[in-house]
């Protein structure tokens, strides 16, 4: 027997595919070096010609700060889990390909902070986090065992803005 219902679509059925992908994709050149047992100088081979002059790109700096910056990943965790996956990234890179990154993106920082300050409630949430081993500049008192984060969250009509910092010092500031 054959219902005569009305057949009603609940969801539509799908399949995901998660294919691995590397956070960061690489490729490794290892150049031969050879020193001159007579005069102790070194030389190094040439990079092939598709090697080009820049080790990075605008897509491993947009990586690099969405895993620092938007996901709270340490430069230290980011170094050891690319060099699980044999692509030598260490912190100090990352930390040198933002500084040349930033620059450019000040613009739209400085707008963010126009709109926040614009915004018509605001929540922030402050953290401490105690320090067994911290390392004190001149003015901060001898008392204090750690640091502070502090998270604000701007509501702005359409958007929340979100902003956190961390630091030994406490740091204000106050739109104009």
């Amino acid at each position: 027997m054959i219902c005569r219902g009305l057949l009603l679509m609940l969801h539509r059925a799908g399949e995901i595919e998660l294919p691995a992908v590397r956070q960061l994709a690489a490729t490794v050149y290892e150049l031969e070096k050879l020193r001159c047992n007579l005069c102790g100088n070194v030389y190094t081979a040439e990079a092939p010609a598709d090697a080009g002059e820049k080790k990075s790109d605008e897509s491993a700096a947009a990586m690099i700060a969405l895993l620092r910056y938007g996901s709270g990943v340490p430069w230290n965790r980011t170094e050891g889990l690319e060099a699980n996956l044999g692509i030598p990234l260490p912190a100090a890179t990352q930390c040198e390909i933002m500084v040349q990154t930033a620059p450019p993106l000040q613009p739209a920082l400085e707008e963010l902070k126009r709109q926040a300050a614009q915004a018509e409630v605001v929540h922030n949430d402050d953290t401490s986090m105690r320090v067994l081993s911290l390392d004190r500049d001149a003015d901060i008192s001898p008392e204090r065992t750690g640091v502070f984060t502090s998270g604000l969250v701007w509501i702005v009509p359409g958007r929340r803005i979100g902003s956190a910092s961390t630091s030994t010092r406490s740091i204000f500031w106050k739109p104009s």
